[in-house]
């Protein structure tokens, strides 16, 4: 869930907007303090976007405050909120998730040391169980990112409490949880390949990266015409131009950018 590529498309947003989504970004970085050094140096733009879902989605009480950053060695603007918590602590767990997950594909003992550090959460971690007995199996890519799309949504869909809304959440979850799947899959591609690390596209189309794209166009698009009509559903009470951007301008870019070759997996230093 956690892999960089859900974020505005900067260009087109206004200062005041950009300066809003980074007291986010920044809030969860903050909120992250309790939980070690290593989600922090790996905070991803999902986060952010999330914690900006959540409290549009709730018109919740945030208080802004303005703290020393150790990574700027400056003072940064940001938000706190009980839903930046929560989201704090779901990243967390996702990218414990996602380190044992490298360990599992490149037996690289680094990724198992790094997510020793960050507190496992039982729930979650049982949401993925499945997922890496079918890895391990080697699954259709199809499959694979279905499961993907049912553990994003399940994540996304408990934490708000409104029924309509956890189940709105549910669906842009599942079609979000497979476009990010398939985006992250064709974008390492060339490096799994090379490597010889196990990926379904790798796989399915015998290492032609070309036909993968070619027939991915199509599955991807279907994927985000899920998520805009379950996205259109949602009452989002502030920063609709905001959450509107990273929905319907920078999805589709970071697919478009993925389709023709553009490496978009970004990291913590980028927004700063």
């Amino acid at each position: 869930m956690m892999f960089g590529y859900i974020k505005p498309l900067k260009c087109e947003l206004k200062v005041k907007e950009y300066e809003e989504f980074r007291g986010y970004y920044c809030g969860v970085c903050k909120a992250l303090k309790k939980y070690s050094i290593i989600p922090r140096f790996l905070l991803t733009y999902e986060a952010a976007s999330l914690g900006l879902l959540l409290s549009s989605l709730n018109n919740s009480d945030l208080k802004r405050k303005k703290e020393l950053c150790i990574f700027t060695l400056k003072k940064v603007d940001f938000y706190s909120s009980s839903e930046i918590d929560e989201v704090a602590r779901v990243f967390t767990a996702l990218l414990r998730e996602k380190l044992k997950d490298n360990y599992i594909d490149r037996k690289n003992p680094v990724y198992l040391f790094a997510s020793a550090f960050l507190k496992k959460d039982p729930e979650i971690s049982s949401l993925f169980e499945n997922f890496y007995e079918m890895e391990k199996k080697e699954q259709d890519f199809k499959i694979l990112a279905e499961e993907q799309g049912k553990i994003v949504g399940t994540i996304l869909s408990k934490m708000v409490k409104e029924e309509t809304q956890r189940k709105i959440l549910y669906y842009l979850g599942l079609s979000l949880g497979k476009w990010l799947y398939i985006v992250d899959a064709l974008d390492d591609f060339e490096k799994d390949k090379r490597k010889n690390v196990f990926n379904p596209l790798v796989k399915k189309y015998n290492g032609d990266l070309e036909k993968a794209r070619s027939e991915l166009r199509p599955h991807l698009k279907k994927c985000i015409d899920e998520m805009w009509k379950a996205y259109d559903l949602l009452d989002i009470k502030r920063n609709k131009t905001i959450l509107d951007n990273i929905v319907y301008l920078g999805i589709p870019f970071i697919t478009e950018n993925v389709l023709v070759g553009k490496t978009c997996n970004l990291n913590h230093s980028t927004i700063l």
